[in-house]
């Protein structure tokens, strides 16, 4: 529980969620049953019912942490996640791992779901890192710029993966207004890259005596 982030918004394929990792092994990432339940079109609510009924087949710090009560909480509502009514209203607060994500798949079980989860997992759940951010960021100050081209760079990384399985899920064939227009998107996302690179490479340059 203590090793949870939470690293600030993701907007993939026009879904809007919380980007978390942690908590179900190192670097691990994690979704909110809130955010899960919006991107369905479902009821909070129900989904967390659905959940109770089946609780037994989710195991905890595996599948499902709840949130309710720790520690982590606390962030959710300090960084505006939850408004304290919200979370003295609820019973849990759930978190789910990938494979608690796909045992909720089978609950809800339809077309729709299964579409959507398939772009979770090529644009979020195994989405590659591009630096080991670990190795990179904790030697250079935290300035705000430079924290503004390393966001510009994750969002430019989560598109080009999700642009690069989207294209393998096609067997190598588009049509050629779809080819153009994933060329052109690929372009502008390569060129954010390299932008993003070059100016946090700038940032670290060493001082000259």
């Amino acid at each position: 529980m203590n090793n949870l982030r939470l690293k600030g918004k993701v907007n993939l394929d026009n879904m809007e969620f919380y980007h978390i990792e942690g908590g179900f092994g190192k670097d691990k990432k994690a979704m909110l049953v809130r955010d899960i339940a919006a991107i369905h079109g479902k009821e909070l609510f129900k989904v967390n019912e659905l959940i109770n009924n089946n609780r037994k087949r989710f195991k905890d710090n595996i599948d499902i942490i709840d949130l309710k009560g720790s520690n982590f909480d606390i962030l959710l509502k300090d960084n505006g996640v939850y408004t304290q009514n919200a979370v003295n209203r609820s019973k849990n607060i759930y978190l789910l791992s990938e494979r608690g994500y796909s045992k909720l798949l089978k609950i809800l079980e339809d077309d729709f779901a299964w579409e959507q989860y398939e772009k979770l997992v090529d644009g979020y759940f195994n989405m590659r890192e591009l630096v080991a951010k670990e190795q990179i960021f904790q030697v250079v100050p935290k300035d705000y710029k430079l924290e503004l081209h390393k966001e510009k760079l994750e969002k430019a990384v989560i598109t080009s993966n999700y642009l690069i399985e989207y294209i393998k899920s096609t067997d190598g064939y588009m049509p050629s207004n779809l080819l153009d227009s994933f060329t052109t998107a690929i372009q502008a996302v390569n060129i954010d890259i390299i932008n993003s690179l070059k100016k946090m490479n700038k940032f670290n340059k060493p001082e000259s005596h």
